[in-house]
């Protein structure tokens, strides 16, 4: 993979002029890694590909990628922005574990589209992320608080989001 220590990066438009994948391990561990260019001929980000990118704050993925592997953004730790184009059509297992600081996704399509997605049953295990803001609505994932009360936002109307709050009896 990558072994440069730039803080910024822009990925070519092409590989021998054709569209290309991100492979797994790509840029593991590029502490350094602030933020990433990823260009519209990027079909697939592989597994891996960002893991150990402690620094990585945002990213916005392109509308040409259809696939998020397992464990995509591991350990991402900083990462608190993350924009995902309508075009993903997979995201695999724990593709946002260790990104503690994610917690929410912008999705570029509805909330019928975002359901659509085949999503890996543990996508997001190990991170914070609590809603998805899809272009006509928000909507919650389950999420634990401290106070043992799930909170789940099923919607919005107008921008106000919808919660429901269900409390855990022990």
């Amino acid at each position: 993979g990558y072994v440069g220590t730039n803080t910024e990066l822009n990925l070519p438009e092409s590989y021998n002029g054709q569209n290309y994948k991100i492979y797994k391990w790509a840029f593991n561990n590029c502490y350094n890694l602030t933020s990433i260019t990823i260009p519209n001929s990027v079909a697939s980000i592989g597994s891996y590909a960002f893991s150990g990118c402690s620094g990585l704050t945002s990213i916005t993925i392109p509308d040409s990628v259809t696939i998020i592997d397992d464990r995509t953004f591991y350990d991402c730790s900083s990462l608190t922005s993350i924009t995902i184009p309508d075009s993903v059509t997979s995201i695999g297992d724990c593709a946002f574990n260790g990104c503690t600081r994610l917690t929410s996704i912008d999705f570029k399509g509805t909330s019928k589209q975002w359901k659509a997605i085949r999503k890996a049953k543990k996508w997001k295990l190990g991170s914070c992320i609590r809603n998805v803001r899809c272009t006509n609505s928000i909507f919650g994932v389950l999420v634990w608080s401290s106070s043992l009360v799930f909170r789940v936002v099923i919607g919005s109307i107008l921008g106000l989001e919808l919660i429901v709050a269900l409390i855990v009896l022990l």
